[in-house]
């Protein structure tokens, strides 16, 4: 019985990382996959969200706003650059991403693969180059307090999470434009 138990459990926790690798892989196709895509928004900085994989119990604190995205493109040369919202890290941490529109971007960070869609770019980004990452808990606290109506102790428990496993979706607004210019 035993026995059966712990196979079951490896075979449950083969399916989940599976299922997570199938949802990152497929929702992360090219602007030109699939005919028609949309195209991607010019040179800009932009607002956006961004958003940490977790349990439904813990998805209500696990979005957090971005108020600057810098998004340049030159052809199909793309680069991506914001910093990490301050109420999932706890202290400033800014990432690049830079490569060709419609494959996966690198940077020190890790990768981000975009998806270009009419209402959105969104990037799901796996940022092992920030390990480890060591939370500031008593800011990741007051970012939550100033948001009014988030958790903070589930906010607390999305920064663990993310400190250990670094992955999340950046979500691009193309008509949320900040300036039409990045600043470097």
């Amino acid at each position: 019985m035993d026995q059966a138990r712990s196979t079951m459990g490896r075979s449950a926790k083969a399916i989940t990382t599976g299922a997570l690798v199938l949802l990152l892989s497929t929702g992360c196709s090219s602007p030109s996959a699939g005919g028609g895509a949309a195209e991607a928004p010019p040179t800009g900085v932009y607002r956006g969200t961004y958003e940490v994989p977790v349990p439904a119990e813990l998805s209500a604190a696990a979005t957090f706003a971005v108020p600057e995205i810098e998004w340049t493109l030159g052809g199909d040369a793309v680069t991506l650059a914001y910093a990490l919202p301050l109420g999932l890290v706890g202290e400033k941490v800014r990432v690049k991403f830079a490569g060709t529109l419609g494959a996966t971007l690198s940077g020190d960070a890790g990768t981000a693969t975009c998806e270009v869609a009419t209402d959105a770019v969104s990037c799901h980004e796996v940022m092992t180059g920030l390990l480890p990452l060591a939370p500031d808990y008593e800011v990741i606290a007051k970012e939550a307090a100033a948001e009014g109506g988030v958790d903070a102790s589930l906010r607390a428990e999305v920064a663990q999470r993310f400190s250990v496993d670094p992955i999340g979706i950046l979500h691009l607004d193309p008509s949320a434009v900040v300036s039409a210019e990045p600043g470097g």
